[in-house]
């Protein structure tokens, strides 16, 4: 007979495997974002950034932007803190136990004028979240409520722009994927056409 610990996790027995790159430090500003449909999956379209056919996450993403399931944002500015831990009561020798983060993600939408109906509509939903940085996706596969006001200050040469804050709870990490297949999608503006 052997004896095996139990984890609510069930993650008993799994190795922990760490990744050290000293050459490879990712920079970064939330530089681009997606609004998700909270029913699209984001499986496909992971694995095949994390492939080597560039065309398969290109048709993956553009078919649902098409489709109305990703809504970009294609240049922002802005941050993500990283999640701010939960806890609840500790049992046993446990002074606390972490129950899971609440994260935020900040950024500014500098296409102000025309999005008034895009933020007044997302913010009555819950959406999934894609954003990037200099060379990574992540997504964030729970809901987020998002909150969008536009703030006008008193120096003649202030920029009014969106200022987006989005919040989830969840136990995991957004997953990450590489950028380099949707590169093209987040420099500039893009526009669905009928």
């Amino acid at each position: 007979m052997s004896l095996q610990r139990i984890t609510c996790d069930g993650a008993s027995g799994t190795p922990l495997v760490h990744t050290c790159d000293p050459c490879e430090r990712e920079l970064g500003r939330v530089r681009g974002a997606c609004l998700v449909d909270g029913s699209f999956d984001f499986t496909a379209l992971i694995a095949a950034l994390k492939g080597s056919d560039p065309s398969a996450a290109q048709n993956l993403f553009e078919q649902a932007i098409e489709d109305g399931d990703i809504h970009l944002i294609s240049e922002t500015t802005g941050t993500y803190d990283g999640g701010s831990p939960q806890t609840g009561d500790g049992y046993g020798d446990e002074e606390t136990r972490l129950l899971g983060y609440l994260h935020t993600l900040n950024f500014k939408d500098p296409s102000y004028a025309g999005n008034k109906d895009f933020y007044e509509q997302a913010e009555k939903e819950h959406w999934k979240l894609i954003w990037r940085t200099e060379t990574l996706l992540h997504f964030v596969n729970k809901p987020a409520g998002i909150q969008a006001i536009a703030p006008v200050e008193t120096d003649l040469t202030s920029a009014v722009v969106w200022d987006v804050t989005a919040t989830w709870k969840s136990k995991e990490k957004p997953e990450i994927a590489p950028l380099a297949h949707l590169a093209k999608y987040f420099e500039g503006c893009w526009e669905t056409t009928p």
